[in-house]
């Protein structure tokens, strides 16, 4: 018989007006709290730390403060970044670079890397012990973020009984954005020596009826076998096991994605652990590769 692990309960404190608020309720209320979690990117405002300390004093406990093992200046200026030498923005500017440049709405490496990697990586940790249960303070006017869910969610509206069993990497494949004039989405093409990270799901004949629905399969996405090494979920375990991808046709072109697309791929990234820096690369190809 499998182990119930015990529960933990995590606060995210952003140090804003609605994590704040939450904290507090919860404190009111008398529920459990076994950790107050707050990520520093290094460069928050001298109020805001203030803030913080104050906080700690007023609820005489802890402020768990935890920040990237790299700071903003080097994935800024520094971090290395590697482009396909065959696209024109290459040839004009030279196929790599040091640093993401600016963080911006389709380029948002800084979240990621300074917020959302290193809690990650916590909780991560956490969960080897103990079932984690997070809490994030949402305004009553941010209603879009709950319903921007996570890859994991729309899988399972789709297909409801389907069931998530574990990751794999696609060798010799890279991932890019395609499309028509209606948007650009994500699909993998052939490219030696590229990977792909993915989840892998075991879905019905009724789900994959679904999901042909969903894709366009055959017009837009047609399917491959592949074999890949699947690592279980549960057990960690690798296996060897068939399974059906989706692939764009490859005469579509690269195209930008869509703001909420973007972020929805990062959400689906974030939830897995998989490598953002594969997510990055292929926009920054396909926005480079992408014919006027």
């Amino acid at each position: 018989m499998e182990q119930t692990k015990p529960e933990y309960h995590v606060v995210s404190l952003s140090g804003g007006k609605d994590s704040t608020a939450m904290l507090l309720m919860m404190l009111e209320r008398g529920m459990q709290i076994d950790d107050i979690l707050f990520c520093d990117t290094g460069l928050e405002f001298p109020s805001l730390y203030a803030h913080l300390d104050k906080l700690e004093k007023y609820i005489g406990r802890p402020i768990t403060r935890i920040q990237s093992e790299r700071s903003f200046e080097y994935y800024l200026c520094q971090h290395p970044i590697h482009r396909k030498r065959s696209t024109a923005f290459a040839e004009k500017y030279g196929p790599d670079r040091l640093g993401y440049g600016w963080a911006g709405p389709k380029m948002r490496w800084c979240t990621e890397r300074l917020k959302n990697e290193p809690r990650e990586r916590y909780v991560r940790k956490l969960r080897e012990t103990y079932t984690v249960i997070e809490y994030v303070g949402l305004a009553a006017d941010e209603e879009y973020r709950l319903k921007r869910n996570l890859n994991v969610r729309q899988m399972m509206m789709r297909c409801p009984t389907a069931r998530l069993i574990g990751t794999s990497v696609i060798k010799d494949y890279r991932l890019m954005f395609k499309g028509s004039q209606t948007g650009s989405y994500l699909t993998i093409e052939q490219s030696l020596g590229s990977e792909v990270p993915v989840g892998v799901w075991a879905v019905s004949e009724a789900d994959e009826r679904a999901l042909d629905r969903y894709e366009g399969y055959p017009n837009f996405y047609y399917k491959k076998e592949l074999s890949l090494p699947i690592t279980g979920m549960r057990t960690g375990k690798v296996r060897q096991r068939k399974a059906f991808v989706y692939i764009m046709h490859e005469n579509r072109r690269l195209g930008v994605p869509s703001d909420y697309y973007l972020q929805t791929c990062i959400d689906g990234y974030h939830y897995f652990g998989f490598d953002l820096d594969v997510l990055f690369e292929a926009y920054r190809y396909s926005t480079e590769g992408k014919q006027p």
